[in-house]
């Protein structure tokens, strides 16, 4: 054999192999503890981040489409109500060891699969936890904000009978928009009560209504009531409200 195939053969054999290292995919419980964190300390954002697009979320036998990453955000405390906090909270202890490598059910409200190389919100049962926003007898006050020129906007889930509170200050002359939207017909409404004499403010803030305009007769705390009406059907509703003082 000639001299230099015999080298070059030599060579060849003496070169070590190497294998290519890849990073480790991350774990399902890095995962949970990521949206823990999250949620525990209300980053919107991240939370939305967690999330396989376009989600469906359940709400009894409603199926309401979530497209992006903004409506989920403008939508977050609808969907990340107390009880899906709850949930994520025991997310960990709720996991079959089964689950490592695939999807997870949490309680039957949230699934969480393999997206990517990563994990992913893919589902949400909006009715599946417990407690829920506006269930009867747990109306709470929740005080709003406001931006100079730009409407507040909130949202909830309201069960049969469920009322959901909001509270601001308001001075006289101070003209008041209140905006009920993504509820059928007259299904949920809207009353407005000034807290210190504990009369509506007018007749139609009496009666229920999706939309009131209109100005402030005094300074005052007031209090916007969001109703579920009766003989409106069994299962959870969403609502946005939107709210701006000019």
């Amino acid at each position: 054999m000639p001299v230099i195939p015999m080298l070059i053969l030599l060579s060849l054999t003496a070169v070590p192999s190497t294998t290519l290292q890849t990073a480790p995919a991350p774990s399902l419980q890095a995962f949970i503890t990521s949206l823990q964190q999250a949620v525990s300390r209300n980053d919107r954002n991240a939370v939305a981040g967690m999330v396989r697009y376009p989600l469906e979320v359940r709400a009894g036998n409603l199926q309401i489409p979530v497209s992006d990453a903004a409506a989920f955000i403008k939508l977050y405390d609808s969907l990340i109500t107390p009880g899906i906090k709850g949930v994520i909270a025991r997310a960990s202890k709720a996991q079959k060891p089964g689950d490592a490598g695939g999807k997870a059910d949490l309680e039957g409200a949230i699934t969480v699969a393999p997206v990517g190389g990563g994990f992913k919100i893919t589902s949400l049962n909006a009715s599946a936890a417990a407690p829920q926003s506006g269930s009867p007898g747990a109306a709470v006050a929740r005080q709003l904000t406001f931006k100079v020129g730009t409407p507040t906007q909130v949202s909830g889930t309201l069960v049969p009978g469920g009322t959901d509170v909001y509270e601001f200050h308001g001075e006289p002359g101070v003209f008041l928009d209140v905006r009920l939207s993504g509820v059928p017909g007259r299904s949920v409404l809207l009353r407005i009560v000034d807290n210190k004499t504990g009369a509506p403010v007018d007749a139609r803030a009496d009666a229920g209504t999706r939309v009131w305009t209109g100005r402030l007769s005094a300074a005052s705390q007031y209090r916007i009531e969001v109703v579920r009406q009766p003989d409106t059907g069994s299962e959870p509703l969403i609502y946005t409200m939107a709210v701006g003082l000019k």
